[in-house]
């Protein structure tokens, strides 16, 4: 029991310390006719696509 207990901790302890902290910086709104479909992320040139309609807007 104490085995399972002490590997439950130290699962829960690694993955706090991998987790990734986000929060808001600022809100955009994006006007258009239509749904948006899909998010893709640019980390290197901190950017983020996101599909609208037939386009694409990059943030």
């Amino acid at each position: 029991m104490k085995k399972l207990s002490l590997i439950l901790v130290l699962n829960l302890l690694v993955t706090i310390s991998f987790s990734q902290h986000f929060q808001l910086i600022k809100k955009t709104v994006i006007g258009g006719e239509g749904g948006w479909d899909y998010l893709s992320a640019d980390e290197q040139n901190k950017r983020l696509y996101v599909s609208h309609s037939t386009k694409a807007e990059v943030l």
